[in-house]
C-alpha cells in the first residue's frame, strides 16, 4: 500500500512540474509587461507593450479616424514593434527613441480613442509564413499602392501594389515643386540632360509611380528624383517650363503597404480592420503573439 502511495505522490509531483514548466513556456513566449523600454527627454519610460502601441497610434494617425482604421493600425505597430523587439532594437541602450529613422514617432500624450484600438486588438500582429512581416505604411496613395519591388527591386509577397479608393480628398493630396533647371542638372552631375520640353518623356510602373524620367536619351529613376527633391510621392507629372522642371505629386508617402487614408475611406464605407488589413497586405495572417 505504502508503494502505491508513494507512487502515486512522485506522479502528482512529476505532473505539477510539468504544468509550472507549461505555464513557464507560455509566460516566456509572451511579450512580458514593462519589455519596451523608451528614451525621452525626461529619462528612459519603461511601458507595457500596449501602453506602446496606445503611444505610437496617438502620434501617428488622428484620433477623429474610424474605429476600424485605427485598429488597423494598431495591428500594424504592434508587429512593427515586435519584429524589431525580435532583432534587436538598434540603440546600445536597447531603448527606442522618440522617432529616429528607426524607431516609431511617439508621444506620452495619449488619446483615449489609441487607448481603446490598442485594447481591441490586443496580442494581434501579422504574419506571413509565420514571420512577422514589415508592416509598412504611408498617408496617402492614388488608385494603387506601390509594390515592394517599384521601389526596392525586391519581390516581397505581402507588399504588392493594390487597388485604393479614391484619395483625392486628402488634405495633402496634391503638391507642386518647382526645381530650377540648375539646380536639377548639379543634382546629377554625371548625368547629360536635355532640358528642351520635347525631349521629356516619363516611364512608369504597373502602379502609376514613375519608373524614370528621360531627360532627351538620359534617364534618371524616378526614385532618384523624389529622393533628390524630397517629393511627397512617386506619382507625379512634370513638365518643363520657364527655366525650370514643375512636378505635381499625387498622393503622400512612399505608398507601400497601408494607405492610412485609404484605410480611413475603407471603414467609412463599412470594412473591419481585419478586412482593411487583409486588402492591403496580400497573403497575410492575423494571428496572437
Amino acid at each position: 500500500m505504502k508503494k502505491y502511495l508513494l507512487l502515486f505522490l512522485c506522479i502528482t509531483l512529476w505532473l505539477g512540474v510539468l504544468v509550472g514548466l507549461r505555464g513557464f513556456a507560455a509566460t516566456e513566449a509572451s511579450v512580458p509587461a514593462g519589455s519596451v523600454r523608451v528614451r525621452t527627454e525626461n529619462g528612459i519610460l519603461e511601458l507595457e507593450l500596449e501602453e506602446y502601441v496606445a503611444a505610437l497610434l496617438s502620434a501617428a494617425m488622428p484620433d477623429n479616424y474610424p474605429e476600424e482604421a485605427l485598429r488597423a493600425q494598431a495591428v500594424i505597430l504592434r508587429t512593427r514593434t515586435c519584429r524589431t523587439l525580435e532583432s534587436g532594437v538598434p540603440h546600445e541602450d536597447g531603448c527606442f527613441c522618440a522617432g529616429c529613422e528607426y524607431c516609431f514617432s511617439f508621444t506620452t500624450t495619449v488619446t483615449a480613442a489609441s487607448h481603446n484600438a490598442a485594447r481591441a486588438t490586443a496580442g494581434e500582429v501579422l504574419r506571413y509564413n509565420g514571420a512577422l512581416i514589415d508592416a509598412r505604411f504611408h498617408l496617402s496613395s492614388c488608385e494603387y499602392t506601390a509594390s515592394a519591388y517599384e521601389l526596392t527591386g525586391e519581390d516581397i509577397p505581402y507588399l504588392v501594389s493594390v487597388d485604393t479608393p479614391d484619395e483625392s480628398g486628402f488634405s495633402a493630396f496634391v503638391n507642386t515643386v518647382t526645381i530650377p533647371l540648375d539646380q536639377l542638372a548639379a543634382a546629377f552631375p554625371d548625368r547629360t540632360l536635355s532640358f528642351e520640353a520635347n525631349d521629356l518623356y516619363l516611364s512608369y510602373y504597373d502602379s502609376g509611380r514613375i519608373k524614370n524620367v528621360f531627360f532627351g536619351d538620359t534617364a534618371v529613376a524616378g526614385g532618384a528624383l523624389a529622393t533628390a527633391f524630397a517629393l511627397k510621392s512617386q506619382r507625379f507629372d512634370a513638365a518643363i517650363r520657364d527655366g525650370a522642371l514643375v512636378i505635381t505629386t499625387y498622393g503622400y508617402g512612399d505608398g507601400l503597404g497601408l494607405s492610412q487614408y485609404g484605410a480611413y475611406l475603407l471603414a467609412q464605407s463599412g470594412q473591419t480592420y481585419k478586412d482593411i488589413l487583409l486588402h492591403y497586405y496580400r497573403s497575410v495572417e492575423i494571428s496572437e503573439i
